[in-house]
């Protein structure tokens, strides 16, 4: 159910890894 109602590309991967891909893309601006 949880699946069906969150179909965006947000929730394409596991809630777990958006922090994840979060921290990476203010790696990746710091570094620019």
């Amino acid at each position: 159910e949880f699946q069906a109602r969150h179909s965006g590309p947000f929730y394409s991967h596991s809630i777990l890894s958006i922090p994840n891909d979060l921290s990476k893309e203010a790696k990746s601006l710091l570094r620019s």
